[in-house]
C-alpha cells in the first residue's frame, strides 16, 4: 500500500512538473515574441489588419497597428517611431528616398456598362469627354463614342460615391487629368447601387471599384489616350493593374528602412503571404501578383 502511495505521488509530481513546463514555455514564447509597429494607409490597412495580426501571431510576431494614412506614416517611419509602413504612392510620383519599397496591393477604377451595350473598349480621352467638367466638346450621345446602336441615344453617366475608397480620386487623377466630375454625373450612394443601376439601364455608363463581368454588367478594357502611338486597351486584372498597363490604378507599398531589414524581414514576409493576398483580393483590391511577391521575398532573403 505504501509503495502504491509513493508511486502515485511520483506520478502526480511528474505530471505537475510537465504542466508547469508547458505553462512556462508558453509564457516565455509570448514574452519573447517580436513586437513591431505598423502604420500607414487608412484605406488598405483596416481591410487586412485582422488577418495580418493572426498570421503574424502564428509566426511569433506581435503587431501594434496605427493606420491613419500615408501622410502621417512617412514622418513616423523616417523618425524611427515605427518599423514598417503601408503607403500610397500615385503613379508618376517618386518613392520617398531612403526606403525599401515592395508592392502589396492596388486600387483600381473600373468602367462598366450594361451587357447589351455593343461598346467593347474605351479610352481615357473618351472618358474625359463623358465625365470631366471641363470636357470640350462634351460627349452626350453614344454615337459620339462610336456606338451606332439605334436603341442607345443619351449617355447616362454615373459614378460610385466619393466615400467608396479612393475609386473616384483615382479616376479623376488618371483619366480626367485631375479635373472634377461634371455636374451631370449621377453620384450613387455606393458601388452596389451603381452596379444595380447599370443592370437596369441600357444607356448608362459608370465608374466603380473592383467588379466582375456578368449578371447584366460588362467591364470595359481601357486605353490611355496618346497622340503619338497606337494605344492598346487592357482589361483590369492582377497583371495589367500591377504593371500599369491598365491606366486607372493606385499602388500601395510596404516600406521600411533598409538598415532595419533583419528586424522586419519576417513580418514583411507575412504581409506578402499568399493568405494576405487572398484577403486583399476579397476586400475589393487587387493584390500584387504572385511572381511580384515572390521576387520581393527573394530579395528579402538575399538581404542581411
Amino acid at each position: 500500500m505504501a509503495n502504491e502511495t509513493i508511486e502515485m505521488e511520483r506520478a502526480y509530481m511528474k505530471k505537475t512538473a510537465i504542466t508547469l513546463a508547458v505553462l512556462l514555455f508558453g509564457a516565455v514564447s509570448v514574452f519573447s515574441a517580436e513586437k513591431l509597429r505598423l502604420v500607414g494607409s487608412d484605406i488598405l490597412g483596416p481591410a487586412i489588419e485582422k488577418d495580418v495580426a493572426l498570421i503574424a501571431k502564428a509566426a511569433g510576431i506581435r503587431v501594434d497597428f496605427d493606420m491613419k494614412g500615408t501622410y502621417l506614416a512617412l514622418p513616423e517611419l523616417m523618425a524611427d517611431k515605427c518599423d514598417v509602413a503601408i503607403i500610397v504612392v500615385p503613379r508618376g510620383n517618386k518613392m520617398p528616398e531612403g526606403l525599401t519599397a515592395m508592392p502589396i496591393a492596388y486600387q483600381a477604377a473600373l468602367v462598366i456598362v450594361n451587357d447589351v451595350n455593343p461598346m467593347e473598349e474605351i479610352s481615357t480621352g473618351q472618358l474625359k469627354q463623358v465625365y470631366s467638367r471641363e470636357a470640350d466638346p462634351r460627349a452626350k450621345m453614344w454615337q459620339q463614342l462610336g456606338v451606332t446602336d439605334a436603341n442607345l441615344r443619351d449617355i447616362m453617366a454615373m459614378s460610385t460615391a466619393y466615400s467608396d475608397n479612393m475609386v473616384i480620386e483615382v479616376f479623376k487623377h488618371m483619366a480626367l487629368d485631375g479635373t472634377n466630375l461634371g455636374t451631370w454625373v449621377d453620384m450613387m450612394s455606393s458601388g452596389s447601387d451603381t452596379i444595380n443601376a447599370i443592370r437596369t439601364n441600357n444607356s448608362a455608363i459608370a465608374i466603380v471599384g473592383k467588379v466582375k463581368d456578368g449578371d447584366g454588367v460588362k467591364v470595359l478594357p481601357v486605353s490611355k489616350t496618346s497622340a503619338n502611338k497606337k494605344a492598346y486597351s487592357f482589361r483590369p486584372d492582377s497583371e495589367s493593374v500591377s504593371s500599369g498597363d491598365y491606366p486607372m490604378t493606385l499602388p500601395f507599398y510596404v516600406v521600411f528602412k533598409p538598415e532595419n531589414i533583419n528586424k522586419v524581414k519576417a513580418f514583411v514576409k507575412v504581409l506578402l503571404d499568399d493568405r494576405i493576398a487572398k484577403c486583399i483580393e476579397d476586400k475589393q483590391f487587387y493584390a500584387a501578383p504572385e511572381n511580384s511577391r515572390k521576387k520581393s521575398i527573394f530579395e528579402l532573403d538575399l538581404s542581411k
